[in-house]
């Protein structure tokens, strides 16, 4: 019976596990979304298989691929050594994920406030949350790169707790392959390199410590750096170039985030005519947080003989405001392309639901009757929302597939043509990636009077579009535009 007892936790996070992994086998019937990335990934775990290496298969000149970090297409790619189709591996993987993420979040919540019952609810939020669906339901590296962020913080717990320092080996190993999964990674760096800085005791122990976290991080993304530096003469395809965040963007950020707090469309669109209800909300949450971490990681930095604070709640407080900096700080100066949609701000959705379940414990705790009352009417009113928010969104993917994904591409009339040129006839197109993914055929780009990436003025625009001319009148090419008006 006692052991019954201890076992059940681990059973139902099991379980929650097994329903988000159907979940999103339910919610993607014709596969994953699919997405001009999602292509790139799909395209180098083939290449891969092919034994051509990591390469830009979807375009004609096939050069090795640096945009993009190399372990969801690898581990896409591990999958196809069974036999498995990259785009159903990538379905596969993302709905293991799925349930995985939720029950890894369900864990920490667990060790953080020490309670089962606490991890058990916030395993169950992770499920019904349908920003978070979403995210699993493309074929994106984010699902993956959520899967090691929230190891590489299970393990820098486990590091405090059992004082050993492979657990803070394992967890800069693990920050490496976040980091080569998405390059946004290094936030995690940047977060657990500032925490050992204010939680250990000497400086000592602080510079020892965090020698030791990055020589579990390095090797693996040095290896990395040097390959593409070898193959394409840049590390990671990117240019360092001043473009500030505008405020088109901010406000793509601000809907995403409103999408993530109200689930239930029509009270968030009401309510979003009102934005500064939700700039409101994020300034009170930011600013509690970073009281939070302030008072505790600097009392700790300046007087060690204080008590440790919770190492998770902490750490995610710290990586909360890491990884919002490292993406306004990467579309400022090296992506101005990058959309504040719902892949991008998801990192930040988990440190959320953690310190919101911590929050919830010491109301529960602290508060016998009054708090108790009010944790659990605000947790009626969230599962209600959110489960009636996932409904909907699991009703809307399972109708057909998202992006090129649709039957609008897979019955294309223009595909079956252009699966019928000869091998040497080049194709122009602005969405290669389709082309690729039903033709199988690389492309080539089109010229483009601004560069999406830096948001400069291309120098040879004219030139490209002769050229472009050129090819097409001559019966060497075919120009094929998508989503044009004639």
């Amino acid at each position: 019976m006692i052991l019954m007892k201890r076992l059940a936790p681990f059973l139902i996070l099991g379980l929650i596990a097994v329903l988000g992994t159907f979940l999103i086998w339910l919610a993607t019937p014709e596969g994953l979304g699919l997405s001009d990335d999602s292509i790139a990934y799909i395209a180098g775990a083939r290449s891969l298989l092919a034994g051509d290496g990591y390469r830009e298969a979807w375009l004609e000149t096939n050069q090795p691929v640096t945009h993009f970090p190399p372990v969801f297409s690898g581990t896409i790619a591990l999958i196809g050594l069974m036999g498995v189709n990259p785009i159903n591996g990538a379905r596969l993987l993302n709905a293991l994920l799925f349930g995985v993420n939720a029950a890894l979040l369900g864990a920490l919540g667990w060790r953080m406030t020490k309670s089962s019952e606490a991890g058990i609810i916030l395993a169950a939020l992770f499920v019904v949350n349908d920003s978070l669906l979403r995210v699993h339901a493309v074929a994106m590296s984010e699902p993956l790169f959520l899967f090691f962020s929230l190891l590489a913080f299970l393990c820098f717990d486990l590091y405090f707790e059992k004082n050993r320092i492979t657990w803070l080996a394992a967890t800069g190993i693990l920050a490496s392959l976040a980091y080569l999964t998405r390059y946004s990674g290094l936030a995690l760096v940047a977060t657990f390199a500032i925490a050992l800085i204010l939680l250990k005791g000497t400086w000592k122990k602080r510079i020892t410590s965090v020698l030791i976290f990055f020589a579990g991080f390095l090797p693996l993304m040095v290896v990395w750096s040097i390959r593409n530096r070898l193959v394409a003469g840049n590390a990671t395809n990117r240019t360092l170039i001043w473009h500030p965040v505008t405020s088109e963007t901010l406000e793509q950020g601000l809907r995403t985030f409103s999408e993530f707090l109200i689930p239930i469309e029509e009270w968030r669109r009401e309510l979003f005519k009102t934005p500064e209800i939700f700039v409101a909300i994020i300034a009170i949450i930011s600013l509690t947080i970073l009281a939070w971490i302030l008072v505790n990681g600097l009392r700790r930095f300046f007087k060690p003989s204080t008590p440790m604070p919770e190492v998770i709640g902490f750490t995610n407080g710290l990586y909360f405001f890491g990884y919002l900096a490292s993406v306004l700080f990467s579309i400022s100066l090296f992506d101005a392309s990058t959309p504040l949609k719902v892949r991008i701000l998801a990192p930040v959705y988990l440190p959320l639901l953690l310190l919101l379940a911590g929050a919830g414990v010491w109301v529960w705790n602290r508060h016998q009757r009054t708090g108790r009352v009010i944790v659990i009417s605000l947790m009626l009113l969230i599962f209600g929302a959110a489960i009636t928010g996932q409904v909907r969104t699991v009703q809307e993917l399972s109708k057909g597939g998202q992006g090129f994904a649709s039957f609008k591409w897979y019955d294309s009339k223009i595909m079956d043509y252009l699966k019928t040129l000869p091998e040497d006839f080049a194709i122009y197109t602005n969405e290669p990636g389709a082309v690729y993914l039903y033709t199988g055929r690389g492309c080539r780009v089109l010229a483009e009077r601004v560069d999406p990436v830096t948001g400069l003025v291309w120098d040879n625009f004219e030139e490209g579009v002769a050229i472009i001319k050129q090819d097409v009148l001559s019966g060497d090419a075919v120009l094929v535009l998508f989503g044009v008006n004639a």
